[in-house]
């Protein structure tokens, strides 16, 4: 095998462990390591771009409720006016 770089090559250097999952996946997608990088690379490069366009009020429930979490926001009058969002008044409270 020639030592001479080609063309687009891009001297990678990874963790032991990872070049073996690598490996690993490559063999049983019948890719030689660097193709199955190109594939992973492309495919998260491509998730990446098609997830920037979902809202973010339809992404994060949807991660939430794939990991199983729940998450409650609070938002303090201070951060609501910095971030320019109108709050309902405080309800008053009776006297007794």
């Amino acid at each position: 095998m020639s030592t001479a770089k080609q063309p687009n090559s891009f001297p990678l250097r990874m963790p032991e462990d990872l070049r073996t999952r690598i490996e690993a996946r490559a063999a049983s997608t019948n890719r030689s390591s660097n193709a199955e990088i190109v594939v992973m690379l492309t495919a998260m490069l491509d998730a990446e771009s098609e997830l920037a366009a979902v809202p973010t009020d339809v992404l994060v429930p949807a991660a939430l409720k794939r990991l199983g979490s729940t998450v409650q926001i609070i938002v303090t009058p201070d951060v609501a006016k910095t971030a320019g969002i109108e709050q309902s008044p405080a309800p008053k409270k009776r006297k007794g």
